[in-house]
């Protein structure tokens, strides 16, 4: 077994090149003799988790890097099929979910998971994703005519025939940090298999790929739909499906789940639910909630309301705590974009590493989060827009003022309410009559000011600025907001970083609230409950009652928790030293990227109080310089 925290690695490889055997052994001991030319499926090393497992039966090769939730009843609908799995470990229900549904098989199995199966009678490769994406897969086709499918972007590099050529669109994206920024790898035969999405190839005799098919096999809901239960009953039956998808996703083991606990009302309703399980007796284990912990004075402090939330539970038992000050945002950047595989970085990424080594201290070798309240259960003030197009000025107005951002004068209204309906022709004309000057969207990103104007024509960057999604017949433009987290590459990319950084101290990171229940039924719920008169979550926070304290639970003036002070201290602190080893950009700029003397500015101008919305965009255009660097 590898040492705590390797990520574990899927690899399958077609073509007249690959190897004669088929390899799926974690621990690589034996090797199956398969006597079919130019098939190769394995896993690398399992991590500590245990999460990469494989099976083979009748035929089927699976591999799996996966936790598949609700079993009991996949063993049902199994069961209906004829169809038993050979045990429980993930690799064996995907090899048998296949024999049931053949192709389909992502659909009826649910869970965070990334899967290869091999059918040896049909040649025929299935690669899949979960709707989430914490786990992920690449693709490329070799230069022999064959494809390979890894969990692993160095994988893939290092097999004979794969080009290993960069991509300076994605990267100059990446280093824009725009929105859509990691729409694929920074390589320009690697492609990545979007979350919820089955890659399909069929293999010759000699292993070629004519062709592959890449197809949707979750969609998300339109939300905002109607159909739903009335609110009360509406927020019982989200408290049952929060407590039955933290159930599935407990360790199970003797090792404690930990809860990743924070103030606000997310975390603390996992947390919440978590404990009702166990105390109604459908869970099993046991919960340790642990915490950042900021200094006094600092805007991300929520110290006294998680204690709140714990000792509601169990009086003088608080959580584990994180201290924030010793983290650093940068650290040690040369030699992490030396091992990160793509250039992206996660702006929180030794924050999340820190967390889960605090966890992993503590026991726990599962955390759980809160991700997926704000997307699904409060709304930005763009539904501000569906209420001008339905002529409800005043009630814009009411929820303008409501949200306390009448301060913020009519130029912030217009972005909010109006720019979302014109005709782009119109906002096009409105551009070229500004001197070309952009109309920033709710969600768009300027491109930075160092970021080539010629070469972001060259590579249409102006069109990766905003998200890209249209809306469905009928669909309010909050219901758009919220399908784009689940469609857009930007949400399934960062949840994935997130899980690496959790691995790498041992730690699987879950999401109770993203289970595919609870998003089908928050696709139910009107704009009203997401947000309304300046209150947010309203449904999320009438499902926690009894299970957080109502004190917790209260509406608040201003947003808690927040990161911008760590984020902001710590950029100033790291900042000098780290520019005078990067600047002047020497690896962007030669491939006519940026512009270094508009970088070296930027930078000056943040040190001296300078316009902050760029300090994120300095933040990845830093990553990804020193990323390229160490492949030059």
């Amino acid at each position: 077994m590898a040492a705590s925290g390797t990520a574990p690695a899927l690899l399958a490889v077609l073509g007249p090149s690959a190897r004669d055997t088929v390899d799926l052994t974690p621990t690589a001991a034996s090797v199956l003799q398969h006597r079919e030319v130019g098939v190769r499926l394995e896993t690398c090393p399992s991590s500590a988790l245990g999460t990469a497992t494989h099976s083979v039966v009748e035929g089927i090769h699976a591999a799996a890097d996966a936790a598949i939730y609700y079993r009991g009843e996949l063993r049902r609908r199994l069961g209906a099929r004829g169809v038993t799995p050979r045990d429980e470990t993930p690799a064996s229900l995907a090899a048998a979910a296949y024999l049931a549904w053949g192709e389909g098989l992502a659909t009826w199995l649910e869970g965070d998971m990334a899967l290869l199966i091999w059918d040896s009678r049909r040649r025929k490769l299935i690669a899949a994703r979960d709707f989430i994406g914490r786990r992920p897969l690449y693709y490329a086709r070799l230069t022999d005519g064959g494809l390979a499918v890894s969990s692993s972007v160095q994988a893939l590099l290092a097999l004979e025939g794969c080009p290993t050529g960069l991509s300076a669109a994605a990267l100059a994206g990446v280093a824009a940090g725009l929105p859509e920024s990691p729409w694929d790898s920074a390589y320009e035969a690697i492609h990545v298999l979007p979350a919820g999405h089955t890659l399909l190839a069929d293999a010759g005799t000699d292993g070629r790929v004519a062709t592959v098919r890449i197809r949707r096999h979750w969609s998300p809901p339109t939300f905002e739909a109607s159909g739903g239960a009335p609110f009360d009953r509406a927020a019982e039956e989200l408290r049952m499906l929060i407590q039955g998808a933290v159930a599935e996703r407990m360790d199970g083991g003797t090792a404690p789940t930990a809860v990743w606990l924070s103030g606000g009302w997310d975390s603390p309703t996992v947390y919440g639910a978590g404990r009702a399980a166990l105390r109604d007796g459908r869970a099993s284990g046991s919960l340790l909630p642990v915490s950042m912990t900021y200094p006094p004075g600092d805007p991300g402090r929520e110290d006294d309301l998680i204690r709140q939330v714990t000792d509601f539970w169990e009086e003088g038992t608080g959580p584990l705590w994180c201290d924030s000050v010793p983290i650093p945002l940068f650290g040690d950047a040369a030699a992490e974009g030396a091992i990160r595989e793509l250039p992206y970085a996660h702006p929180y990424a030794l924050w999340t590493r820190a967390l889960a080594s605090t966890t992993a201290a503590g026991g726990a070798r599962v955390a759980l989060d809160g991700s997926g309240g704000d997307q699904l259960f409060q709304l930005s003030p763009v539904y501000l827009a569906d209420l001008v197009r339905r002529g409800r000025l005043s009630t814009a107005r009411r929820e303008w003022l409501a949200r306390d951002m009448g301060g913020l004068g009519a130029r912030r209204f217009f972005r909010y309410a109006i720019l979302p309906l014109l005709p782009r022709l119109v906002v096009r004309a409105a551009e070229w009559a500004r001197g070309g000057r952009p109309l920033r969207s709710i969600r768009g990103w300027p491109l930075p000011p160092w970021i080539r104007a010629d070469f972001a024509a060259a590579h249409d960057l102006d069109a990766r600025q905003e998200p890209i999604l249209s809306r469905r017949e009928g669909e309010s433009f909050g219901a758009l907001e919220t399908r784009w987290f689940f469609e857009s590459s930007y949400s399934p990319t960062v949840l994935a970083s997130q899980t690496a950084e959790a691995r790498r101290a041992g730690v699987e990171l879950r999401s109770p609230l993203l289970d595919g229940r609870v998003v089908s039924h928050a696709a139910l719920r009107p704009r009203e409950e997401r947000s309304d008169r300046g209150e947010t979550k309203r449904l999320l926070r009438a499902a926690a009652r009894g299970l957080v304290p109502d004190e917790v639970l209260a509406p608040r003036r201003s947003r808690t928790g927040t990161t911008e002070g760590y984020y902001r201290e710590r950029l100033l602190r790291e900042l000098p030293e780290l520019a005078r080893c990067v600047l002047p950009l020497s690896g962007l700029a030669d491939l006519g990227i940026a512009e270094p003397s508009a970088f070296d500015q930027a930078i000056h101008r943040s040190l001296n109080g300078g316009v902050r919305e760029m300090d994120v965009a300095i933040f990845y255009t830093l990553q990804a310089e020193l990323w390229l660097r160490a492949r030059s």
